[in-house]
């Protein structure tokens, strides 16, 4: 399966969040799984692809030419996919997926999920958009889904492709089902 994670550059104010980044990484690679993420070196997406190499995972990253430039990709990939910036790495990235999964992390990884939800409702994409709800991270974030479905502004449907995860363990009997399906 190809798991596309979007994650933080940063690292968040807990290590409770890079832990969960490299539990994720682990897992990806113990499972077979190839991992689809932003190519970046810091933060938690470094400590994803650090873990899920170092793991034996096959980790592939999409960045767009600037961040090349600046220095932001990490060495060492199984792949790297440079594309013309940062829309376009989301629409490859989205592509790649057989599933899409946030970590925690700030504006650009809000954005990707808020346009995973979208994206799926307008059929635009196939997978639901999983959030590993690291230590309640994505509890507000969540909360106001919900408000926004309640008040109309989007379907049930839409709401339904955003699921929580809470643990690794909801995460891999998620994977389960999906095998199932």
């Amino acid at each position: 399966m190809n798991i596309t994670v979007f994650a933080g550059a940063e690292g968040g104010d807990s290590s409770k969040y890079a832990e969960c980044a490299k539990k994720l990484g682990r897992w990806i690679a113990k499972e077979g799984h190839t991992l689809y993420y932003g190519g970046g070196a810091a933060g938690l997406m470094g400590a994803l692809a650090d873990a899920a190499q170092e793991a034996g995972g096959k980790v592939i990253g999409i960045i767009p030419e600037f961040m090349v430039e600046k220095g932001w990709c990490r060495k060492g990939l199984d792949q790297v996919i440079v594309v013309k910036d940062m829309s376009e790495r989301k629409v490859k990235l989205y592509e790649a997926a057989d599933l899409c999964l946030a970590l925690p992390g700030g504006a650009g990884t809000i954005e990707e999920v808020a346009d995973c939800v979208s994206w799926k409702r307008l059929e635009l994409t196939e997978p639901d958009c999983v959030l590993l709800n690291c230590d309640g991270f994505y509890d507000t974030f969540l909360q106001f889904y919900d408000t926004i479905t309640e008040h109309k502004f989007l379907p049930e449907q839409g709401r339904r492709s955003l699921i929580d995860c809470k643990s690794l363990n909801d995460l891999a009997q998620l994977v389960e089902n999906l095998k199932n399906k």
